[in-house]
């Protein structure tokens, strides 16, 4: 008997139980609260059953991380929350110094930072807006 045979029953199983955990760490559905990445078009679900969707990136007069300017640049993210069957109410977040959130429906959502390049992913900072 070979032993390549009990080599790649090993390796079946391994690869198995590798993929039935990924599966299981996919399915798993995320906090509504806390920090979220998200790539344009993402959407993530709130604990009330609305949800928030990254849109696209408005501006990016940044400077390229390669290059020396004298002015840093900033950005603007466009979001949408929705509820129900209304029509979403549409917000900017900016990457301008002193950060800067935006309340709707109970929620607060904060811009941590948004990446470079033609999709960019916006790392968000999801919680409940203070009553």
């Amino acid at each position: 008997m070979s032993r390549a045979g009990p080599r790649r029953a090993l390796a079946v199983a391994a690869l198995a139980g590798v993929l039935v955990l990924a599966g299981c760490a996919a399915s798993r559905p995320a906090s509504p609260t806390g920090d979220h990445e998200m790539a344009p078009g993402a959407r993530v679900r709130l604990a009330d059953g609305s949800s928030l969707a990254y849109t696209r990136v408005r501006h990016d007069s940044r400077c390229p991380p390669e290059v020396a300017c004298i002015h840093a640049g900033w950005a603007e993210a466009e979001f949408v929350h929705a509820a129900g069957a209304a029509p979403g109410r549409t917000f900017v977040l900016s990457t301008r110094a002193g950060g800067e959130a935006f309340e709707t429906g109970g929620w607060r959502f904060e811009l941590l930072e948004l990446g470079r390049g033609a999709s960019p992913p916006a790392a968000i900072r999801i919680t409940r807006a203070a009553d």
